[in-house]
């Protein structure tokens, strides 16, 4: 009895949230970075037992190289770690933390550690560990994607980790030092898969997912086919252990047509419906973006069955009111709602960006997409990149925006004005 009142008053509250046109949401404004403790983050959120938030900025800090950070329920903002310094430490942090259950936390970050260039930088970044005492460790330096090393390049995305404490992670590399890789508890790397470009795939934006079977799937930003300037419009693939190692298979190639081009979002996995959700930045029937010279759509909104081979489009993004180009992850409820984030579209005349700034959607399991916040590029933020954190509990989706915020802040990286925020919307 107490388990179907429970369920019916988190229904109600979610209904809430993705009724805009019955019922409105608050939005808050967390917190807003002032650059000296980061600024520009760009990856989701984590939530700790005590309702304290984490995750890092690109940028901003004492060396300008990003920050790890909390944020307390009651406001309060805590750097855990100031990334780039000295010259062996990570730098711009991508990616979200994993925690593992022990105060730990795990990440990123795209530049940093020992020298080696590849693709114009001259440093290929790092996997850390901030131990529950603010001790941080570089766990591994990536060497780069070159001729002489295969071990990848540029980790933009985040951490999985398996139940016995293995990490697994990816590489953008541009287009010579794509991998997918495992990091054992004890440090040791094994790449799982170089992609080589043309019909297998090129540049890992997004994390890994793992399905019921222990199968590893994962999206690449280009490669695959023909088209989108020559470099293919991107794949998903499978990654299979066998005896004889692990397995990849290219099981959906994206042809920029109304199937949608370009994720570069990971997949989404449905436990109970084993199927997977995604978005793609480009693409879609709606032309009403740019990508490499050509009018193109804003990105789609799609499902996959569960051998990851038959696309279904939900939603095709306009770049207006409903946003365009999403970048970040979606996340399923527990009621096979799907909530996520577009980074252009919306408030066109936002002064962060010529394309609006942005949007928070919900796609229900009933079809309906609503719109449930539009981003202004003022106090609120604008152009969030991270994937959102649904608390059903409160209920409340938390989120970062990359810029906005405070005018007057702004970074090496050049973007605003505002130097982002950290927000929440409940109904």
């Amino acid at each position: 009895m107490h388990t179907r009142v429970g369920t019916s008053l988190s229904l109600l509250a979610l209904s809430a949230l993705f009724l805009p046109v019955t019922h409105a949401q608050t939005f808050t404004t967390l917190h807003t970075f002032e650059n000296t403790e980061g600024a520009n983050p760009q990856a989701t959120l984590i939530e700790d037992g005590t309702g304290n938030l984490l995750s890092t900025t690109e940028y901003g800090g004492s060396y300008q190289n990003g920050t790890a950070f909390r944020l307390s329920p009651s406001g309060t903002l805590t750097v855990l770690h100031t990334f780039g310094f000295p010259s062996t430490d990570g730098s711009r942090p991508e990616s979200p933390l994993l925690a593992d259950g022990h105060g730990n936390l795990y990440g990123t970050t795209y530049v940093g550690g020992d020298y080696c260039e590849d693709f114009g930088e001259v440093q290929c970044g790092t996997v850390f560990k901030i131990d529950a005492s603010g001790n941080e460790t570089v766990l591994h330096t990536f060497e780069g994607g070159s001729s002489s090393s295969t071990d990848g390049a540029n980790p933009v995305a985040g951490l999985i980790a398996d139940p016995a404490g293995n990490l697994y992670g990816t590489t953008w590399g541009g287009y010579n030092g794509s991998v997918a890789y495992e990091l054992s508890p004890s440090g040791t790397e094994t790449i799982l898969h170089n992609f080589t470009g043309g019909s297998d795939g090129i540049t890992l934006d997004s994390p890994l997912v793992i399905d019921n079977a222990g199968n590893l799937w994962g999206t690449t930003y280009a490669g695959g086919r023909t088209g989108c300037g020559g470099q293919g419009c991107g794949t998903v693939f499978k990654l299979s252990k066998t005896s004889a190692g692990w397995t990849e298979t290219v099981t959906y190639r994206f042809t920029s047509s109304s199937d949608g081009a370009s994720p570069y979002a990971g997949l989404t996995y449905d436990r109970q419906r084993h199927v997977f959700y995604g978005v793609t930045q480009f693409g879609g029937s709606a032309s009403g973006c740019f990508y490499l010279g050509n009018t193109t759509g804003c990105g789609v909104l799609f499902q996959l069955d569960a051998t990851g081979t038959k696309e279904t489009v939900l939603h095709n993004f306009s770049g207006q009111a409903d946003g365009g180009q999403p970048v970040a992850n979606l996340v399923l409820d527990p009621y096979g709602d799907l909530w996520g984030s577009t980074t252009i579209g919306g408030d066109l005349t936002c002064p962060a960006s010529y394309d609006g700034c942005g949007t928070v959607f919900v796609q229900s399991a009933r079809g309906q997409f609503a719109t449930i916040h539009t981003f202004t590029g003022g106090s609120d933020g604008a152009i969030p990149y991270g994937t959102l954190l649904l608390d059903l509990k409160k209920p409340a989706l938390y989120g970062t925006t990359t810029v906005g915020g405070d005018p007057n802040c702004q970074t090496q990286e050049g973007g605003g004005p505002g130097c982002g925020t950290v927000f929440r919307i409940t109904p």
